[in-house]
C-alpha cells in the first residue's frame, strides 16, 4: 500500500510547493502593511498630491497633541472594559441555561445565535430606529409601559455610549455563548459524577470544576472579544457615527475619518499602526495574566 511519509529534508521541492502561498501572502498582506508603514512617515493627502512630502516624525508629534485621538483612545479602552466582561459573563450564563437536553432546546440554540448572522451595519441601522427619541420602540416602552421618561439615547454622550454597548452585547453574547457551550459539551462527565458522590453542590461544582476546566476556552474567548472590541467600527459607523461630537468615536473610526473623510492618509496610517500596537500589547499582557491564573488554579 502506498503511504505518504514526512521528509524533513524536502529541500528545494518543498519551497517550490510553498512559493504560490508565499507570493499570495506577500501581495495581499505584507506589501500593503509595509506600504502603510512607510506612508505613516509622509504628509500624504490624496487631494493635494503635488504637496505630498516626507515628514519624518511629524505625524507622531501631531498625534501626541491631538485631543481627538486621546478621546478616541479613551473610548476604545472604555468599550473594552465595559463590553468584554459583560459579554463574557452573560454569554457564559446563557450557555449554562442552554446546556440542557430538553424538548425544543435545539431550536432555542439556533435562535440564540441569530444575531451572529446579521451584518453589523444592518444591526446598527435597526438599533438606530429602536433608539430614536420620538418614534423608537425602546422609548415607547419606557414611556408608555414602564412610565419612565424618554431617554436621549443618541443625542447625549452617556446615552449614545449606553446604546452602543447594548447593541454590541446583543451582537457578541451569542458568540461567547456558542464557544462556551461547545466547551461545556467537552467537559469530562466522570469528574462531575465523582463530585456528586462526594456531596458537592451545584455552586461548588461550578466554581471548583466547571470554571477551571473552561479556562482554556474562556481564555480564547476573552482574547478574541478584546481584539474585536478594540477594532469596534461597524457599530459606531452605523449607529452614532462617532457622535454626538466625538463621544463614541473609537480609534478605528477616527482612522476612517482621517483617511476617507479628510484624506490624510499618512496620519491615518500612523493611527492604524498605533491601534495594532496597542492591541498586541494588551492581548499579550492579558494572555500572561490568564495563563498565570490557570497555573495557580
Amino acid at each position: 500500500m502506498f503511504k505518504l511519509r514526512y521528509r524533513p529534508d524536502g529541500g528545494l521541492t518543498g519551497w517550490l510547493f510553498l512559493t504560490p502561498l508565499i507570493v499570495v501572502l506577500a501581495v495581499l498582506a505584507l506589501i500593503p502593511v509595509l506600504y502603510a508603514l512607510g506612508l505613516s512617515f509622509f504628509d500624504y493627502n490624496v487631494l493635494r498630491p503635488q504637496q505630498n512630502k516626507f515628514s519624518g516624525l511629524a505625524n507622531f508629534n501631531a498625534m501626541l497633541q491631538d485631543e481627538r485621538f486621546r478621546t478616541a483612545l479613551f473610548n476604545s479602552f472604555r468599550y473594552v472594559v465595559v463590553c468584554v466582561p459583560l459579554s463574557v459573563v452573560l454569554g457564559v450564563l446563557a450557555a449554562l441555561l442552554l446546556d440542557h437536553e430538553l424538548p425544543g432546546m435545539r431550536i432555542f440554540r439556533a435562535l440564540a445565535i441569530t444575531p451572529m448572522m446579521v451584518m453589523p451595519l444592518v444591526v446598527g441601522l435597526n438599533f438606530r430606529m429602536l433608539f430614536d427619541y420620538q418614534d423608537g420602540l425602546i422609548n415607547w416602552l419606557l414611556s408608555r409601559v414602564l412610565w419612565f421618561e424618554r431617554v436621549h439615547w443618541l443625542d447625549s454622550p452617556d446615552g449614545a455610549f449606553g446604546a452602543t454597548v447594548i447593541m454590541e452585547l446583543w451582537c457578541t453574547i451569542p458568540f461567547v455563548m456558542m464557544l462556551t457551550l461547545a466547551g461545556l459539551k467537552n467537559l469530562p462527565v466522570e469528574v462531575f459524577d465523582a463530585a456528586k458522590v462526594d456531596g458537592a453542590g451545584k455552586f461548588q461544582m461550578f466554581f471548583r470544576l466547571t470554571l477551571p476546566l473552561l479556562m482554556p476556552v474562556l481564555t480564547v474567548v476573552i482574547l478574541l472579544r478584546t481584539l474585536t472590541t478594540f477594532k469596534l467600527f461597524d457599530q459606531i459607523y452605523s449607529l452614532t457615527e462617532g457622535g454626538p461630537g466625538s463621544a463614541t468615536e473609537t480609534i478605528s473610526y477616527y482612522a476612517y475619518v482621517l483617511g476617507f473623510k479628510r484624506f490624510d492618509m499618512g496620519y491615518a496610517a500612523l493611527i492604524s499602526y498605533v491601534l495594532v500596537f496597542i492591541i498586541a500589547v494588551v492581548c499579550l499582557v492579558l494572555l500572561k495574566i490568564l495563563q498565570a491564573e490557570r497555573k495557580q488554579a
